[in-house]
């Protein structure tokens, strides 16, 4: 669970002497250490999340009803879900050059249905 710090400016007029002059000593190291964390964990977690697309799969709009694949997903199977206005037909599709598995909803009521990745080989 992350601690928000509050900027100094932000409550220094309700500060007594002695908590203001304690703050503006602790100020430079927190900040130094909490940006330096937090750094260290985007940089963990972007690494964790890259994915290695082609570049025709990378170009792919996610989650947008009418976006196009492209030329080298190859159809696979299909299947029919219930929804709570209806059915939608959800297609499968591999990508022959980076094997990333991907899904299509068909769902004219959703704008948001479309594309989404749902593994990779």
């Amino acid at each position: 669970m992350a601690t928000l710090i509050p900027a100094l400016g932000a409550c220094v007029s309700r500060m007594t002497t002695g908590e203001r002059r304690l703050a503006e000593r602790l100020e430079p190291s927190i900040s130094n250490n909490k940006s330096s964390n937090m750094t260290q964990n985007l940089n963990q977690q972007n690494e964790a999340k890259k994915t290695p697309f082609c570049d025709s799969c990378a170009g792919i709009q996610r989650n947008w009803r009418g976006a196009p694949g492209h030329a080298e997903l190859m159809q696979g199977v299909n299947r029919k879900e219930p929804r709570s206005h209806g059915q939608v037909t959800l297609t499968k599709y591999r990508c022959e050059r980076c094997g990333t598995e991907w899904e299509y909803e068909n769902n004219k009521v959703n704008l948001h249905a479309g594309w989404s990745v749902v593994g990779q080989s």
